[in-house]
Formats: C-alpha cells, sequence, structure tokens
C-alpha cells in the first residue's frame, strides 16, 4: 500500500487514499502512541474529523 502524505499543522497530515485502501489499513499505518486512545478510537477520530457516517471511503479522496 501506498501513502502519500503531507504534514499539516496542529498534529495532523493529509492521507491520499489509494485503491484497496481501508480505513482500518490507513488508521494502523498511520497509528500513534502519541494518540491517547486505541486503534478502535483512532479510527472513530478519523471519522469524526472527516465527516464520515460510515467507513466507506473512496480511492482519490483526502483525508486527515
Amino acid at each position: 500500500m501506498e501513502i502519500k502524505s503531507q504534514s499539516m499543522a496542529v498534529g495532523f497530515k493529509s492521507v491520499s487514499v489509494k485503491e484497496h485502501d481501508t480505513l482500518w489499513s490507513i488508521a494502523k499505518e498511520n497509528y500513534s502512541k502519541e494518540f491517547q486512545g486505541s486503534l478502535n478510537d483512532y479510527i472513530r477520530e478519523i471519522k469524526r474529523c472527516n465527516s464520515l457516517s460510515s467507513s466507506y471511503i473512496n480511492a482519490g479522496s483526502s483525508l486527515v
């Protein structure tokens, strides 16, 4: 899986969703122990920050 990312202010980074990426795979790749919570909590935070109502993501879109 190739993840192209750019650093953003306040500790967020932008991730370009590639074909066959899942929210789980992106979260697992970018999860940091600095995040105060589990991987599932991290996924919920990604969904909240990106206004996602489901775990479905589209190739070509960007997530923070």
